[in-house]
């Protein structure tokens, strides 16, 4: 068992208005909700599932799981002066969200240019197509301009870098990573660390390498958790629990997942790599936890959220231009298309068994030379030449790039609609290809919740006691469908706060 703490003070660069919010673009995207318990009341009970043998120790709050959720509730309720015991089960916190970049967008509602927080509602509706709880996505979009000024009065300063493309503001940045452990890669680490700090300044029980068993109800009520930690059966009881502990990409292609077992089986046997936003810690135990006590699991279409990595680097050369085929040499989908739709379209073509980037000499986006060296990176003077770089069939090849420059000069794509501005013949002096992996970095789906993070049971009701948050519950949120860079932290950090202050609404 041990205990993290620690701050990262920084300087600040170009300090964001308080009316400025967080667009969708970047590696992460920040939410904070507000305390608001409009016509959010406890609605139900349900069958208790019996007591705890273990020593029981006293708390208002148990918050299951240490990531940007479970951090953000429990600073949050002991910002109120509730007692919270916060439970990691591996040794270091910060889960998925210490992995992120945690790089975003930050727009001045002075400007008038880009997305303000209506349109922004709007458009991630639009894109969950309908399936998500609006009212929960109404809290997450109104309330992104406090999680900055929260964030900063914790030691969080950030600064502004360039801008990463003409149509939008300049993304905002924490200046340097953390110290959270080692899997804490990301600029998230050091947030996480800062959560942490305040956290236990606050007079917060953190408990690392604290492994959640069962949840405790009576009847119907969830009043606690049962934990081993160092090989002793503990109880912690309170009226509140929060599960906050991620998702279920882990293990993902091999075995011993549940949650994978009963919910996503075609993943089995895909050869998939996991991405820096995969964490090891995320094998779905909130999700069957919460199902244990009568909580509804939903998923609108299982959908796995990932990137795809070329040539053995992360910096991937596929792009709108590009012809993704598989080992038979046929296209996947419409590569100027939404990437979630192109990158579910890849697992379910096969997973990672055979994936290429076919660019022509014309459209390579950056200097090849960079690329030379790289393991799966491959050219050719001639399509021959290329199809024994990649050790393909040069007939297949041949047959894949014909067609595609077909649809090219034609100006209309026969298969997969892409736009014809996209359609770039595959030719020039070099042809270039390169190997494609899967990159398993979340999963969407979860406990299902109401807009107050409350838990759902199979009828619809609330289980009295039992909130939510985060990748946990990340259904009600997304809907589905993976809404872009940035959109799965922007929720973490949102619903963590939501839970905490309307459970402290309802039950505290």
């Amino acid at each position: 068992m041990t205990q993290f703490s620690g701050r990262n003070d920084l300087d600040v660069h170009n300090r964001l208005s308080r009316r400025s919010f967080i667009q969708i673009a970047g590696a992460a995207t920040f939410g904070i909700a507000a305390a608001s318990a409009l016509g959010c009341a406890p609605t139900t009970e349900m069958a208790g599932t019996g007591e705890s043998e273990a020593p029981a120790e006293e708390y208002d709050m148990v918050i299951v799981g240490a990531g940007g959720a479970g951090l953000s509730a429990a600073v949050t309720a002991a910002e109120q002066g509730k007692r919270v015991a916060l439970l990691e089960k591996l040794p270091m916190t910060g889960g998925t969200y210490a992995l992120s970049h945690l790089e975003t967008i930050a727009l001045d509602e002075g400007t008038g240019e880009f997305y303000d927080a209506e349109e922004l509602f709007d458009y991630w509706m639009d894109q969950t197509e309908g399936a998500c709880n609006e009212g929960l996505m109404r809290k997450v979009t109104s309330q992104i301009n406090d999680t900055l000024s929260w964030l900063e009065a914790m030691g969080c300063k950030m600064y502004t870098t360039g801008n990463t493309r003409p149509d939008a503001p300049a993304p905002i940045a924490f200046k340097s990573p953390s110290e959270t452990g080692e899997l804490a890669s990301g600029a998230g680490g050091m947030a996480s660390s800062v959560m942490v700090e305040r956290f236990e300044e606050l007079g917060g029980t953190l408990i690392t390498e604290a492994v959640v068993q069962s949840l405790i109800a009576d009847d119907g009520a969830i009043i606690g958790a049962v934990a081993s930690v160092d090989g002793e059966q503990r109880s912690f009881m309170a009226p509140v629990t929060i599960l906050a502990a991620g998702s279920f990409e882990s293990g993902i292609g091999g075995e011993g997942n549940p949650v994978i077992d009963e919910y996503l089986p075609k993943l089995r046997g895909k050869n998939m790599y996991h991405v820096a936003q995969g964490y090891e810690g995320n094998t779905g135990d909130g999700i069957m936890m919460g199902r244990e006590v009568g909580a509804s699991v939903e998923f609108h279409i299982p959908y796995v959220r990932g990137r795809m990595m070329c040539g053995g680097a992360a910096d991937a050369q596929i792009g709108a231009t590009s012809v993704l085929v598989n080992g038979d040499m046929k296209r996947v989908g419409n590569e100027a298309g939404l990437f979630r739709d192109l990158y579910n379209a890849a697992v379910e073509d096969g997973g990672n068994e055979e994936l290429y980037a076919l660019i022509g000499q014309d459209n390579m986006p950056k200097d090849p030379s960079k690329f030379e060296g790289n393991e799966g990176f491959v050219s050719g003077g001639n399509v021959d030449e290329l199809a024994d770089a990649m050790g393909v069939d040069a007939t297949a090849l041949a047959e894949a790039i014909e067609r595609y420059n077909g649809f090219a000069a034609a100006g209309v794509d026969g298969d997969f609609q892409k736009p014809a501005e996209s359609l770039v013949a595959i030719d020039g002096d070099t042809l270039y290809a390169e190997k494609v992996m899967l990159l398993v970095g979340g999963c969407i789906g979860g406990l299902a919740v109401d807009d107050c993070c409350r838990v759902l049971a199979e009828d619809g009701s609330t289980i009295p006691g039992l909130y939510s948050a985060g990748d946990t519950c990340n259904r009600s949120f997304h809907g589905g469908f993976y809404l872009g860079s940035g959109s799965n932290t922007c929720f973490a950090m949102n619903s963590g706060r939501i839970a905490a202050r309307e459970a402290i609404a309802d039950l505290l």
